[in-house]
């Protein structure tokens, strides 16, 4: 079978970013049947953000051991999504996640809703409980919760977290400027010294950069300051004269 690749897609990325986008706008409807769509639409997609990184790490593991793509895909398919969360950081970084009881609770209920996406077209149930509990999710607590444990994941597996795990995103994929493209670690540096947050030194040196980066992007503590710092400003970089690329916004759906 031809194996087929393209530009500006990771599902992680795009999962989590859907997730942010509609975490927003669950928020702002007037209504339960608005609410209930996009709240559906964040559990599931923090289901699967989380479970498209830990496929990713476990493919790595074996591609890494030598296994047939038989093997990968089997026990990428049949190995259930908390099977997953709990085995699989262990088995390839010898390391548990960790996780709260509110935060443990939250995956037992990204897991039903997870469960019943194929479901949900031809309901099986005989009430509607589930409901109860989809009214009583907070969607923050969504969002903090993936953006926990994906952090986990990347420090665990590359040592810094990326970029857009704080909610930001480039737009302006291919001269589109609504369009939200995934560009690495050393362009948000750059776009950070455009902002004025960090000195151009930082970004141009690719040890500067390495060292920031090691500095504020690689522990959960760091995470907070650095996203406390991007929130109190703009919503995005001001478009510069001499920069025609990809700007940095935190808002980018409402472009």
């Amino acid at each position: 079978m031809r194996k087929t690749w393209f530009w500006n897609v990771d599902p992680t990325w795009e999962n989590f970013s859907y997730l942010l986008e509609d975490q927003h706008r669950a928020k702002k409807v007037e209504n339960a049947f608005l609410e209930n769509k996009y709240k559906k639409s964040c559990l599931y997609f923090a289901g699967v953000s989380i479970e498209s990184l830990l496929n990713k790490i476990m493919r790595t593991k074996l591609e890494d051991e030598g296994k047939s793509e038989n093997k990968i895909y089997n026990t990428l398919r049949y190995e259930g999504f908390k099977g997953k969360l709990k085995k699989w950081p262990k088995k390839v970084f010898d390391s548990s996640l960790t996780l709260t009881d509110k935060e443990s609770n939250l995956f037992d209920l990204f897991e039903t809703f997870y469960e019943m996406r194929n479901t949900l077209t031809h309901p099986k149930h005989e009430d509607h409980s589930i409901y109860v509990d989809l009214e009583m999710t907070d969607v923050s607590e969504i969002k903090e919760t993936v953006s926990k444990i994906l952090l986990q994941l990347f420090i665990l597996r590359d040592k810094i977290f990326p970029y857009w795990l704080l909610g930001w995103n480039f737009i302006g994929f291919n001269r589109d400027d609504n369009h939200p493209v995934i560009l690495n670690n050393s362009q948000f540096l750059h776009a950070l010294s455009r902002m004025g947050i960090i000195n151009s030194q930082t970004a141009w040196s690719a040890d500067h950069s390495d060292e920031w980066q090691i500095k504020n992007m690689s522990s959960y503590k760091s995470f907070l300051s650095l996203k406390k710092k991007l929130n109190s400003y703009p919503l995005n970089e001001e478009n510069s004269e001499n920069y025609e690329g990809p700007i940095l916004t935190k808002n980018w759906w409402e472009y």
